[in-house]
């Protein structure tokens, strides 16, 4: 079952699927990011998988993607390019899916012993980074990175999703600027269907069928044994190297600061 605008609608009975609404189902796998509360109420009817991201409050079967260590990797290959001023593009606390790549960002560059500046995260709004349009409020974000971008030298970008990789991408490419020769950029899923007339960026591909399979013997094992204790499942994921990341022109010598000619 898909996440809905109106997560109460499941709930009433009367606009649930027929299999749902006759008590023919025993479980149910919940993609998306349901409120704690219906994802309880429909506990206490069915077995429940929830995917790909968990759900503070809920104490449900999870089956999700590794965020902390695929970001980790995603920064890691960065650096392995050359890059230490590396920024985030898509904090965004509505989204549990968003906050969690974040984290695994500040947990990257602090491993890796790179530096986090607060300036260099540009939060976006969950409208915008759901849905097509709102060209002003992108052109907003563009200022701020490319702000950053002169002030603090910051030569590459994590985002939270391909959405704002393609925005930054588009963006940037319109002022003149070089992608990768100016600056790197990632996104996260790989599946994007509008570019914007964009190269494919830089990406994760998430491993869905692994995730969908995952999910069902989960399910299944969670309907065989319903009083066993809940458990939380991550699987990794590959990172897709497009063209949209490459070696900074300059980059820091010995990490004092001093700049050089790449």
């Amino acid at each position: 079952m898909k996440y809905t605008d109106d997560p109460l609608t499941v709930l009433d009975r009367r606009r649930q699927p027929p299999a749902m609404r006759e008590g023919v189902l025993s479980g149910l796998a919940l993609g998306g990011e349901w409120p704690a509360e219906t994802i309880d109420a429909l506990g206490r009817r069915h077995q429940v998988v929830l995917f790909p991201q968990n759900v503070m409050g809920a104490d449900v079967d999870v089956v999700g993607m590794d965020n902390l260590t695929v970001m980790l990797q995603i920064v890691e290959h960065l650096q392995q390019l050359g890059h230490r001023r590396i920024g985030f593009v898509g904090r965004c606390g509505a989204m549990a899916w968003a906050s969690e790549r974040f984290a695994g960002y500040v947990n990257a560059v602090d491993r890796l012993g790179l530096p986090y500046n607060p300036a260099w995260v540009i939060d976006i709004d969950e409208v915008p980074m759901l849905s097509e349009g709102h060209e002003d409020y992108w052109r907003r974000q563009v200022d701020h990175l490319e702000a950053v971008k002169k002030n603090d030298r910051v030569d590459a970008w994590v985002c939270s999703s391909d959405w704002p990789a393609f925005q930054m991408v588009r963006g940037m490419t319109d002022r003149g600027y070089r992608i990768p020769k100016d600056f790197s950029i990632t996104g996260f899923d790989d599946t994007e269907p509008v570019n914007l007339g964009c190269p494919p960026v830089t990406s994760v591909r998430v491993a869905r069928e692994a995730i969908g399979e995952a999910v069902l013997k989960r399910l299944v094992d969670r309907m065989n044994n319903p009083k066993s204790q809940s458990r939380q499942s991550w699987l990794g994921c590959e990172i897709v190297d497009h063209s949209t990341t490459g070696p900074p022109t300059y980059a820091d010598n010995n990490g004092d600061g001093q700049r050089r000619q790449k």
